[in-house]
């Protein structure tokens, strides 16, 4: 694999968190590390913090770009293929009493091997996981990573108020409709909170009119009034990675 969109080597440590500790605030973050064909890094980072919350929106932490000469693209498959155990790890350990969060995901194309290796706690690939978790941290210059291309969930927000996670439908945090040549229907609209069925992918200038893009990290807990002032929805922006495709 040697183009952009390609992905050699990647580490997901989800896909599932919590956010902030509120019951019903599931997310997914998105890879804590991806090596493209043309040696692009893109990874989250706990040293860069998000954004002050503001409101009742949550933002998590930005993903952050780097660049590999050809050098290090060999030197780290060499170390994840062989001391970093993916080159003969199983395809997938299991634990008893498995709960469906907790596990971590690597794949890796590249020196032949195109393999998926899913790891329930405690993990065999820790070394692995370790390196690749916080890549920024290990000297590689990196600056946070502004995607072109969004992933925006949209639902009725019923079921948050429900739960207790308001604003009340008064509250001037609630944002007005923000894109006038779209409409709600747009959106595959859910009454459970499936991230996967509800979002389409939207441009830069679309999520920029909420200014909230302005870092590579998940925003969420988004209210907005719908164009008949009354139904409120649930938003959440997601940055669409370079190998994601709708």
């Amino acid at each position: 694999a040697t183009g952009p969109t390609d992905v050699v080597l990647r580490y997901d440590s989800g896909p599932d968190r919590v956010v902030d500790g509120r019951a019903g605030e599931w997310f997914q973050p998105g890879p804590e590390f991806t090596l493209y064909g043309d040696g692009t890094v893109i990874s989250r980072s706990d040293h860069a913090q998000p954004p002050a919350v503001e409101g009742p929106i949550i933002r998590a932490s930005p993903f952050m770009i780097g660049r590999l000469d050809e050098d290090r693209v060999q030197s780290l498959l060499r170390f994840a293929i062989g001391e970093g155990g993916l080159g003969t790890a199983c395809e997938r350990y299991e634990e008893r009493g498995l709960v469906p969060f907790g596990f971590e995901v690597f794949t890796v194309g590249a020196g032949g091997l195109d393999k998926r290796v899913d790891v329930f706690d405690p993990s065999p690939l820790d070394v692995l996981a370790n390196r690749l978790h916080n890549f920024d941290a290990g000297g590689i210059p990196a600056q946070i990573w502004v995607p072109d291309r969004y992933w925006g969930n949209l639902r009725e927000a019923g079921f948050y108020f429900e739960s207790g996670l308001l604003p009340d439908p008064q509250d001037a945090s609630i944002v007005p409709w923000p894109w006038p040549d779209s409409a709600p229907e747009e959106f595959v609209i859910r009454a459970t909170p499936d991230w996967g069925d509800s979002r389409r992918v939207m441009s830069a200038d679309e999520a920029a009119v909420l200014g909230l893009s302005d870092n590579g990290g998940v925003v969420q807990r988004i209210y907005l009034r719908g164009p008949d002032g009354e139904t409120i929805y649930y938003f959440s922006l997601w940055p669409m990675l370079p190998d994601e495709t709708s």
